[in-house]
């Protein structure tokens, strides 16, 4: 199972990477350093969304062909699982998305960023949609998941992009004076709507007895 969680964490980096740049975008330059990113790191990222969101629909398929046949079994849980309905909306916005940027200059307009910002957060809500916790608790369970994902892509995304692409120094105590009560909200986010799908899972008394396990050692 270790090719899930290593699948998990480049899905993340692949939305943090787009949400981080397209955010960006829409910055002042006298708020932030200099950046510059190659398209083809974009393309690249949109890819990534395609080919690792599919780890959970791998995972059940590999769980269930035995019993009923490999073809079969993708058959099924394509049409008729939900993580498998949102994997296929996730490719066919993703192909598009991917199109859009190929196609389009991106990295110089902000109408066409804003457009390709929706794009990553519509990919997202579909990731949403797929989660665990909408299984157990629908709608709340969507709203929840998706604003912890998102809180974590904002504040990973600004860190990444401005670590690694920054040309210079410039304007580094500007972007801090935003950055870090952006950082902080994030942060808080994380945890409550964190605290919230571990009550899913766990009942909050029994949360001292969960550190015993991974599960309860990650959170």
């Amino acid at each position: 199972m270790v090719w899930i969680y290593i699948s998990e964490s480049l899905l993340y980096l692949c939305f943090s990477l787009l949400m981080g740049f397209f955010i960006l975008q829409f910055i002042p330059e006298r708020l932030k350093p200099e950046i510059s990113i190659p398209k083809r790191l974009i393309q690249l990222s949109v890819l990534g969304i395609i080919l690792f969101s599919a780890a959970p629909v791998v995972r059940i398929i590999l769980f269930l062909y035995e019993d009923i046949g490999l073809v079969l079994t993708m058959q099924n849980v394509l049409s008729g699982f939900e993580v498998g309905k949102a994997w296929n909306v996730t490719v066919i916005l993703a192909l598009f998305f991917y199109l859009f940027v190929s196609l389009f200059p991106v990295l110089k307009s902000k109408v066409l960023a804003g457009i390709s910002l929706a794009f990553t957060l519509i990919l997202l809500s579909a990731l949403g949609w797929a989660s665990h916790a909408v299984s157990l608790t629908e709608w709340s369970g969507f709203v929840v998941h998706s604003l912890h994902f998102l809180a974590v892509t904002i504040w990973v995304g600004n860190l990444l992009i401005v670590g690694w692409y920054s040309k210079n120094q410039e304007n580094w105590l500007s972007y801090l004076k935003w950055f870090t009560p952006l950082a902080i909200g994030c942060f808080l986010t994380i945890m409550g709507t964190g605290l919230f799908l571990m009550t899913l899972v766990i009942d909050v008394n029994e949360y001292g007895d969960a550190w015993m396990l991974s599960y309860g050692q990650a959170y």
